[in-house]
């Protein structure tokens, strides 16, 4: 197979380019990011994934998983809007505070899966767990 590109990227706002039904709002509306368009950021987005021409690209802050989004519906219709080579999208554990972590990758190049695994040191990461951050004996 050879050498693999991997990149990762913190794209911010990034779930706020996607309705309810997870349909990219590349408008002329102002984005989340200052004196900027939907259409703006999205073009600026697909324009970056497209230099770092990585087999397989983690995104934080991905669109949003929710009662009717999806993080991956969101992530393949970006990529098939943009003719990227990056059309599988995988998602690990969905949460509450929408800071989304996925991968796109190129399906030629790899097959993603997500397979949580866990030990005695660390927990699965597809779960809830509680720590006591605040040193109070009350987990958080």
């Amino acid at each position: 197979m050879g050498t693999l590109r991997l990149a990762t990227w913190n794209v911010e706002w990034f779930a706020h380019l996607f309705d309810q039904e997870d349909r990219l709002l590349a408008d002329e509306e102002p984005s989340r990011r200052h004196k900027t368009t939907r259409a703006d950021q999205a073009d600026a987005i697909a324009y970056v994934i497209e230099r770092l021409d990585a087999d397989l690209l983690m995104i934080i802050e991905a669109p949003n998983t929710g009662h009717a989004q999806r993080t991956t519906r969101a992530l393949e219709g970006f990529a098939q809007t943009y003719s990227l080579r990056q059309t599988a999208a995988i998602m690990g554990f969905p949460n509450h505070t929408h800071q989304e972590i996925a991968a796109l990758c190129d399906p030629t190049r790899m097959t993603p899966r997500n397979t949580p695994m866990a030990s005695a040191a660390a927990p699965r990461f597809d779960e809830t767990y509680y720590l006591d951050v605040e040193e109070d004996a009350q987990p958080d």
